[in-house]
């Protein structure tokens, strides 16, 4: 497991060091909660955004659903300045 979180963060900092300044764009959610949650705003507050686009019938999604869970509760359950947002790529 710990093998696994080592590789995405590398991974994601080898992709970081060929991507363009300003690369992101910005967006706005709104939660199952009917909360809108803009990108830009949430960055500029401080907090880091990890971004778990998946499906509900994805496999992989499904068994690396508790891994997911592991490093939300890990960085503080989104009482930190890290949150995770899900979005559901497959289903309405």
């Amino acid at each position: 497991m710990k093998t696994f979180i080592l590789s995405l963060t590398l991974i994601i900092a080898a992709s970081c060091s060929f991507a363009q300044p300003n690369a992101a764009i910005d967006f706005t959610i709104t939660t199952t909660d009917g909360v809108e949650r803009n990108l830009f705003n949430t960055l500029d507050g401080g907090s880091t955004i990890m971004l778990d686009f998946f499906f509900t019938t994805c496999y992989y999604c499904i068994e690396y659903a508790p891994v997911i869970d592991e490093v939300y509760l890990e960085h503080g359950a989104g009482n930190w300045n890290f949150d995770i947002w899900g979005i559901d790529d497959g289903d309405n």
